[in-house]
């Protein structure tokens, strides 16, 4: 979690014989009040003793609810007044973190933001904290904006000096907005409080991050701007909660614009950063603010999830709707939605006590990068670093000095007795310390994140998940230079831990990923033009890491490992080949069925037959929209579902789900079409057995390989390649070798389903056909 350095403006001319130390310093009025120490994340106590900072404090936080009126504005004083400063940047070694050359440090800074009318200068205070209260901001970064754009943020520091660092407007609205009209508001502020140009500090701060906000006294999310109807969704969201009788409610009491408006405030972007399922999950009170309305997190976390059990209601009221042109999904799907996620994976990640404290981590590391897809770092890193904190099987996510330090350096050598099965069955066990390492190519951090995922589940299904960013593309010399410009200011529009220093993302740009790491491309939901979550890709066949849906490789002992040579990543992994493929039938684009598949599925609806068990099974994958095995009457939906397609013709399921009149079928549909979106049909070659199997980012062909790998929950598609050379040992072939001058590997063309192979027949097949098991080498 990197983000650009602070932006500083250019040093003016001081008057002759002075120095920064000597400029005025903002008058002290009021009354000064010896804090009571305590020990807590980010106090500095033990070396710097009590402090007095009345004149900067801020009270107990009083803002509450939306109600229809503007939030509190808080305690109220008389305001204080600025001397004259010269403009000079802020040096952050006024307020050091550090002590020599110590690498960690529990110390934070907090920024004392001065009160003031929305329209006058941001002036504050920016030092070590020692035992006060503050609240922690949390935002979105967004495009860059000119350094002409920026605005100033004036720094009063203890020595009577001031300096400037300058921020983006989004931010600056937030502090101004926040801020109290007469009184100190206090907050801590990434972009601010952290210094963006110490590698170090930042490695250092990212695993504090999470208690930075649990212990802040309130969070403060803000969304932006408000839009015209932005109190109406509010109004609705605050409201909702309290009601009974939802079917009454949505039909009579509601009306369109409402419910756009709440939608509208769930597509901020805000929601869709992943950084935030930690600022949420950890915080003891949050409020949402929206130009000068507010909400609490409560409410609208509550409204959310109101909305979701509502969904089929509120599209009934829309689909009637002549304003809207009768739309059958105007909104998308709600569960789909970023807000939607956040709300009911704040409610499954976290368990807390009546005060909002965090009592107990409830999922594993694998589980939530799995479940977090939706949620957007631009600093690929962040991918595995914004969610450490979280992790139940991840203690410790330290900071470290070692700029080539990997997961692998900081754990133990095994005693030289000990064999590498019992070596590796006590580290699976063992907590690890995740090394925060923005240096290291996110090809490292990927490896490292899957060979820790693995040996503590056991299980491979995670070269099968889409969760890695889209790989970096090589960038020009003259974008690398804008980059490196444009990315150098404090409080860019969003979090100030999104970006990633610009040089080392271009240097560490050109490796590719291997096959067995999947991008996030190829996510069953994608945002649309209008930021409508809509299908786009099947669901995996894997599924979550806490509920497998099938066992393909059965209990058999899992063996990989993941490697590297001198020019690429690999997995050595033990499985055996099942079959090869052998009709592959045109994709579901779209979820549409193509007329191939019937014919393919011996299926010929003219003789008004039931579905062959095989096909019916196969286009639903064996199982229920909650991965349960798939109920009997499916047969029969599936008959009556196709039964009007017209020969010759392809089946438009989103169609059919309009014209066909009944919620079962409609459901059956749904299911079809999670399923095969995208997928092609295939038979294998030999034994003719039906399946489904993957159209990108790498179609299935014939003559790829089914195989059983032992750790895979479901059976994969491998595709052979043979490399020639000359026979010299360069140190770049040691691999497995079919012959002089040959080198054989496999590429993953993906998971795919096997009609009869998905619950450890397989294994039973290998046995009868007498097959022996092999390690693939996969790139």
């Amino acid at each position: 979690m990197v983000c650009p350095q602070p932006t500083t403006p250019p040093r003016q001319n001081l008057k002759r014989g002075q120095s920064p130390n000597q400029l005025p310093s903002p008058s002290a009025g009021g009354s000064r009040k010896r804090l009571k120490s305590r020990a807590s994340v980010g106090s500095d106590s033990d070396t710097e003793g009590p402090v007095d900072y009345q004149d900067f404090l801020v009270s107990k936080y009083q803002g509450g609810g939306f109600s229809g009126r503007e939030r509190s504005e808080g305690p109220q004083s008389k305001p204080e007044e600025h001397g004259a400063d010269v403009e000079v940047p802020y040096d952050y070694n006024s307020a050091p973190l550090f002590s020599g050359a110590d690498n960690k440090s529990n110390k934070i800074r907090i920024l004392v933001v001065h009160g003031g009318p929305p329209s006058s200068p941001l002036e504050c205070n920016l030092k070590i904290r020692h035992e006060e209260d503050y609240e922690a901001l949390s935002y979105v970064w967004g495009q860059d904006v000119p350094e002409d754009e920026k605005e100033r943020i004036r720094i009063h520091s203890q020595d009577g000096s001031t300096s400037v660092l300058l921020i983006t407007p989004n931010l600056a609205k937030a502090l101004k907005q926040l801020r109290y009209p007469n009184q100190a508001r206090v907050f801590w502020v990434d972009a601010v409080c952290m210094n963006q140009a110490d590698h170090r500090e930042k490695d250092n701060q990212v695993p504090l991050m999470a208690k930075i906000y649990s212990m802040a006294k309130n969070v403060c999310v803000w969304l932006g701007d408000p839009a015209k109807d932005t109190p109406l969704g509010l109004n609705l969201a605050r409201t909702i909660r309290y009601l009974r009788n939802y079917n009454t409610f949505v039909e009579k009491y509601t009306d369109l614009a409402s419910w756009e408006a709440l939608v509208d405030l769930m597509k901020r972007n805000w929601f869709g950063r992943r950084w935030v399922v930690q600022e949420i999950a950890m915080a003891k009170t949050a409020t949402l603010h929206c130009g000068k309305w507010e909400l609490t997190w409560s409410e609208f976390s509550d409204a959310v999830s109101l909305f979701q059990e509502m969904e089929d209601r509120v599209r009934r009221k829309f689909k009637v709707s002549e304003e809207h042109n009768f739309p059958n999904n105007y909104f998308g799907h709600v569960k789909a939605f970023r807000a939607s996620r956040l709300v009911e994976n704040v409610n499954q990640l976290i368990q807390k006590d009546e005060s909002g404290m965090v009592m107990r981590k409830l999922a594993t590391l694998e589980g939530l990068v799995s479940n977090l897809t939706s949620f957007q770092s631009s600093e690929p890193h962040d991918t595995v670093y914004a969610v450490l904190s979280l992790a139940n099987d991840i203690p410790n996510s330290e900071p470290s000095s070692n700029s080539k330090a990997t997961v692998d350096t900081i754990r133990q050598t095994p005693l030289p007795d000990m064999s590498a099965t019992v070596y590796r069955a006590i580290q699976a066990m063992k907590p690890v310390n995740y090394p925060v390492n923005y240096k290291l190519p996110f090809d490292i951090v990927a490896r490292d994140f899957l060979n820790i995922v693995t040996k503590k589940s056991n299980c491979l299904d995670m070269i099968l998940r889409p969760w890695a960013p889209e790989p970096p593309v090589q960038r020009q010399n003259r974008n690398a230079r804008h980059m490196i410009k444009s990315s150098c200011s404090a409080g860019h529009v969003g979090h100030a831990m999104d970006k990633i220093e610009p040089a080392n993302r271009i240097a560490k740009s050109s490796h590719p990923y291997p096959s067995w790491i999947r991008s996030l491309r190829y996510l069953p939901y994608v945002p649309d033009r209008n930021g409508h979550f809509v299908r786009a890709n099947a669901d995996t066949l894997v599924g979550p890491p806490d509920k497998k849906v099938y066992s393909a490789s059965g209990k058999y002992p899992a063996k990989w490992e993941f490697g590297r040579d001198s020019t690429r990543w690999t997995l050595k992994a033990k499985g055996f080949p099942l079959e090869e493929v052998g009709d592959v039938m045109d994709p579901a684009i779209a979820g549409v069925v193509p007329d191939s598949w019937f014919e393919c599925g011996d299926w010929f609806l003219e003789d008004n037959e039931m579905p062959p068990q095989d096909f019916w099974r196969t286009i639903v994958a064996d199982r229920d929209a909650k991965g349960e095995k798939c109920p009997s009457w499916y047969a029969q939906a599936c008959k009556v579902a196709f039964e009007e397609k017209s020969r010759g013709g392809d089946a438009a399921i989103t169609q059919m789900k309009n014209s066909i009149n009944s919620q079962i079928v409609e459901a059956y549909l749904d299911r079809v079409q999670s399923v095969i979106w995208g997928r092609r049909l295939i038979r294998t070659k030999e034994n003719g057995w039906l399946g489904l199997a993957a159209n990108k980012p790498r179609a299935v062909e014939p003559g790829d390989v089914v195989c059983i790998l032992f750790g895979c929950s479901v059976p994969v598609i491998l595709r052979k390649h043979e490399d020639k050379y000359d026979g010299k040992d360069d140190g770049k072939h040691d691999d497995k070798h079919e012959g002089d001058g040959v080198s054989v590997w496999y590429e993953l063309i993906g998971e795919c389903y096997i009609h009869g192979m998905m619950n450890g027949d397989a294994l039973r097949f290998r046995t009868d056909a007498k097959i022996k098991d092999v390690e693939f080498e996969i790139r």
